[in-house]
């Protein structure tokens, strides 16, 4: 059994601090892994997806997240985000929050 962070997860947010960003294991999706496995004789017994959505109430919050997973947010330091941050944060104080969408998946297989 695999339960998995897929390639796409906090995509926008990673966009927004940086309109270049490029998921750092792009190939990491639930089909790819599929036929992976399948590939290396595995029948697949459950393979289901999903895209949970994140909500942040607060700018600290966001800050803490983006600089404890570098891979999703290269270079993330709040100086250098400064710009984006600041809309982040006039976004919460309008909306009262700001939400993303998290990748998941999950595999399970049987060898053959």
């Amino acid at each position: 059994m695999a339960l998995q962070v897929g390639a796409l997860n906090n995509y926008s947010l990673s966009r927004f601090f940086d309109s270049d960003y490029v998921p750092a294991y792009p190939d990491n999706t639930l089909l790819k892994t599929v036929a992976d496995f399948q590939n290396l004789g595995f029948e697949i017994l459950l393979a289901k997806e999903v895209q949970p959505s994140m909500t942040f109430f607060d700018i600290g919050a966001i800050i803490y997240y983006a600089s404890i997973i570098p891979w999703e947010f290269p270079d993330f330091s709040v100086d250098h985000c400064l710009s984006q941050l600041t809309q982040l944060d006039q976004l919460i104080q309008n909306d009262g929050s700001v939400t993303t969408k998290e990748d998941r998946f999950i595999l399970v297989t049987r060898k053959m």
